[in-house]
């Protein structure tokens, strides 16, 4: 499996590859397919209801609850992508792909709505870097969320990731700002200084997304418990220079 990262909000088609490469060596590559279709046509019921009947068939199949928090999310139902992205990673799976989508779907619940008319990257930067300094923590999430989702130069999504992740850390979310710390290492960030980023994310990091948490799927049957104790976080290496130093200081 390749260490590199795909970030759903940037490209939901090469994350769905990524995800299903193990499903597909287990020979349900048909339904597998037929759901990845699904997604691609915006058919995003008809991926479910394929999504749903494989996890029927092995509901301890992490990968599967990750393909279709994938069709939720790209569906805009971001509590039931949450949901699935965090029990794939109650069930074992714990690749940075899936951690990255479930911060992308914590942040979609969580942020003040923004709007995009007229915004510009740039100033969709300095909105967020100002709400952040703010202590306006929602709308700064928002800012920054809404250029991860973007098909943007990669300095603009280092600022993106550093951003989000700062932003979590005030919100006391360290384990989502460690999620989007790692997101930065490995989309090539190398900005000397920033390793204090990863230092203050990894002390004594939370939980990513919150536990206990009953959910009741949409238009499906079921009823699912996050279990409190789902964060396995991914192992977290490389090195971060002072990037936040410049950029919010």
């Amino acid at each position: 499996m390749s260490k590199s990262v795909v970030s759903v909000a940037l490209s939901s088609t090469a994350a769905l590859i990524l995800l299903s490469s193990a499903a597909y060596a287990r020979g349900n590559d048909a339904a597998v397919a037929r759901g990845i279709d699904s997604i691609r046509a915006r058919r995003y019921d008809a991926a479910i209801v394929e999504f749903t009947n494989l996890i029927n068939s092995q509901p301890n199949n992490g990968e599967y609850h990750a393909l279709r928090g994938s069709a939720y999310y790209d569906s805009q139902s971001y509590l039931n992508a949450e949901r699935d992205f965090a029990l794939a990673i109650s069930l074992g799976d714990s690749r940075h792909v899936v951690y990255e989508q479930l911060n992308n779907a914590v942040s979609r619940n969580e942020m003040a709505p923004i709007s995009t008319a007229g915004q510009t990257a740039d100033s969709l930067m300095k909105m967020g870097t100002a709400e952040l300094k703010a202590g306006n923590y929602k709308k700064s999430l928002g800012a920054f969320t809404i250029l991860l989702s973007k098909n943007l130069p990669k300095e603009i999504l280092y600022v993106a990731y550093a951003g989000r992740a700062e932003t979590f850390l005030k919100m006391g979310r360290k384990g989502n700002a460690k999620v989007d710390a790692q997101s930065l290492i490995n989309s090539g960030c190398k900005a000397p200084g920033a390793y204090e980023l990863l230092k203050r994310c990894t002390a004594m990091a939370m939980p990513v997304s919150t536990p206990n948490r009953t959910v009741a799927t949409t238009g499906y049957t079921g009823r699912f418990k996050i279990d409190p104790n789902y964060n396995k976080e991914a192992a977290m290496n490389g090195a971060l220079g002072s990037f936040l130093d410049k950029q919010f200081k």
